[in-house]
């Protein structure tokens, strides 16, 4: 199978390196932010459904209950589940406190945490 964004190990046979990992994790963040701000203006979801699925999302990560009955929640498997369940969190809270007029105070991926 071929590395769509290119230069991976499948494309290269060679190893990953934290700066593909950090490349990889913020092309993510670029796509859900734009495909979330997209359905947003068009109507498609609700400001709370968003804050719902990044909920959950976080519960999929750190074992915090999701889905408000626990569904999805599992135990974090390493450093880098807790991680991006507390990454997730903070950007939850960041676009709460933007909501209420407050600068978002959240970190970019791979800065300092």
């Amino acid at each position: 199978m071929s590395d769509p964004a290119g230069g991976g190990q499948a494309r290269t046979g060679g190893k990953r390196t934290v700066a593909d990992d950090r490349a990889a994790a913020r092309a993510a963040l670029s796509l859900l932010e734009s495909l979330i701000i997209a359905l947003l203006e068009a109507g498609v979801v609700t400001r709370a459904e968003i804050e719902g699925l990044l909920l959950d999302a976080r519960a999929s990560h750190d074992g915090q209950p999701g889905d408000h009955d626990g569904v999805g929640a599992h135990e974090p498997t390493d450093a880098i589940d807790v991680k991006a369940g507390r990454l997730i969190q903070r950007i939850v809270e960041g676009s709460l406190r933007a909501e209420q007029g407050a600068p978002p105070n959240v970190s970019s991926p791979g800065g300092p945490s």
